[in-house]
């Protein structure tokens, strides 16, 4: 795949599952999500030295190649230098505060634990700004150690949306303790949960 600027035919592995969303509002399929930062270089808006590298590209109605166009830009964001990206955690989108419009998450490693960071639409022209309100913080758990991949749904039928984070006995997570349920992404709650796979 070729880098998020069109330059040449960097082959590149993503951290995790990048994400298949319209992010600048054109009616077309984009791609987002991270991968290691080998070459050293980053996306317009990102911190030159970070280890990783925000992986942003449009799509087109030429059917040209993907990734032509760059839309890391698009991100009003003055953390991406020393970005971490949490593994698993694909980029989510969906309405968390209830408002009939999109948010973007990013999950971040902050101190070895999970901290979501969240990003609206400012403006018509599709620029995302991050918002630190909605931002939940980190988890705080000292015994959390591993989590899963996150799950987003309404699961208690109140029309909110619920961000809803296992917490593993192991980095397989084949064995999950408990839940950290965000609802409406206000508040944290630890569920007891057990359940093993394999």
């Amino acid at each position: 795949m070729s880098d998020s600027n069109g330059h040449g035919t960097e082959v590149q592995k993503f951290v995790d599952l990048p994400t298949v969303l319209d992010l600048n509002g054109d009616g077309m399929s984009d791609v987002l999500g991270f991968w290691k930062n080998e070459t050293g270089t980053q996306d317009s808006g990102s911190g030159t030295d970070s280890p990783y590298r925000l992986f942003c590209a449009t799509g087109n109605k030429t059917n040209e190649q993907v990734g032509r166009t760059s839309c890391a830009g698009k991100f009003r964001y003055d953390r991406w230098n020393g970005f971490v990206p949490f593994v698993p955690f694909s980029p989510i989108i969906t309405d968390i505060n209830h408002d009939h419009n999109p948010e973007l998450i990013f999950g971040r490693v902050e101190e070895q634990k999970l901290k979501m960071e969240v990003f609206r639409i400012a403006d018509s022209s599709f620029k995302w700004e991050h918002d630190e309100k909605l931002s939940p913080h980190a988890i705080q758990d000292s015994a959390a150690q591993h989590f899963g991949g996150v799950v987003v749904g309404d699961f208690n039928a109140d029309a909110i949306i619920e961000l809803v984070v296992p917490v593993c006995n192991e980095a397989e997570c084949k064995k999950v303790n408990s839940l950290f349920v965000y609802s409406g992404i206000k508040s944290q709650t630890s569920v007891p949960f057990d359940m093993k796979v394999g």
